[in-house]
């Protein structure tokens, strides 16, 4: 099996996942939110940026207003 035969998930499903999480930030009043992830528990970033974290961490800060941020390395 190559790298080819897993289907790829879309960049705007990636763009509309942050939507829905500023959309519920604006509810709850919050101006920033940021996602940890790391070798135990990618879920996070790789939910919302398909990065997953090996030997390393990785987050995504979410502000409200302004494009997403990528943060991964050691």
């Amino acid at each position: 099996m190559s790298a080819n035969d897993f289907p790829k998930i879309p960049d705007q499903e990636f763009a509309n996942r942050i939507q829905n999480v500023k959309q519920k930030m604006e509810a709850e009043s919050l101006d920033l939110l940021v996602l940890y992830s790391n070798l135990l528990d990618p879920s996070h970033v790789r939910y919302l940026a398909d990065v997953y974290p090996i030997n390393e961490s990785a987050a995504v800060i979410v502000p409200l207003e302004g494009e997403a941020i990528l943060c991964s390395g050691q």
